[in-house]
């Protein structure tokens, strides 16, 4: 067993998972209220996944006063229908790319498509060798294939959010993020992208709840967005809020250049000069 949690009042937990191969996991539910959730098949994590969700229906217990209900989960028809030979193929994929074999994932994960043309994970995982192969426009296409496969899978949301943000199209790239947000709010770095876009935008107290949004989900790899609001805050001469922002950068960050930028704003800022 790698961790035990309590979903929140939402039904929602996060796991965070230290792992650079491909591997398979599986998910157990009890409750005092609902029948044990522990199906046979697990799923996949792929190295190219930054973040997975699972969405699961579990099944309240009768009573004596009610029927036998589910709580339905939002996993899209798509993503159920992904039949096992298929599935198959991606898993070859997400193995080879582990391995940095990225000719032999590409052949694989064009094959699960091939099976099924709805197969949104693949079509993704083909736009992200094609990013790292230096392909933006082959990134681009795969990516909207990935929509137009699924639009019920954020992360090809959040791959077409970065193209357009990189070819300055902010507003576009915002309403982009903001679909993979709907679909995942739980995903910090998709409220982490929101929340430098709406900098972009001049949004500050939009930006400056988002990251908020960002600080109560898991997100160590993310820390810079206090140091992007805290900047913004101090520019805006919001001394407070700057300084709680840049504590928080320097209570998370673990390296880079910005941890002594940040050490020496928030000097200025406790300290300012008489």
């Amino acid at each position: 067993m790698i961790d035990s949690q309590f979903t929140d009042s939402q039904g929602a937990v996060s796991f965070l998972v230290r792992s650079v191969n491909a591997a398979t996991f599986k998910l157990k539910i009890t409750g005092l209220e609902i029948e044990d959730y522990e199906p046979e098949r697990g799923f996949e994590i792929s190295p190219c996944q930054l973040l997975h969700f699972e969405n699961v229906t579990v099944k309240r217990k009768p009573d004596e006063n009610s029927q036998t209900t589910s709580l339905q989960g939002a996993i899209s028809e798509a993503e159920l229908n992904i039949p096992d030979n298929a599935r198959g193929e991606f898993t070859k994929g997400a193995k080879a790319m582990g391995k940095n074999d990225f000719d032999r994932a590409r052949t694989y994960f064009t094959r699960a498509t091939e099976i099924y043309p709805r197969y949104a994970e693949a079509f993704n995982a083909l736009g992200v060798i094609a990013m790292n192969s230096k392909s933006p426009s082959e990134g681009r296409a795969f990516f909207e294939r990935a929509i137009q496969a699924d639009d019920k899978h954020p992360a090809a949301f959040v791959n077409m959010a970065k193209i357009l943000v990189g070819e300055h199209h902010v507003a576009e790239a915002t309403n982009m993020v903001m679909k993979s947000i709907v679909l995942d709010p739980r995903n910090a770095e998709s409220q982490s992208l929101l929340c430098y876009f709406q900098l972009l935008q001049g949004k500050l107290e939009d930006a400056a709840g988002t990251v908020k949004v960002v600080h109560g989900l898991p997100h160590e790899r993310f820390a810079m967005v206090h140091y992007m609001v805290a900047n913004a805050l101090e520019r805006q001469q919001k001394t407070l809020e700057a300084i709680e922002e840049y504590k928080l950068f320097l209570k998370e960050a673990q390296t880079g250049p910005q941890v002594e930028r940040a050490r020496g704003a928030l000097a200025a800022l406790e300290h300012p000069p008489k």
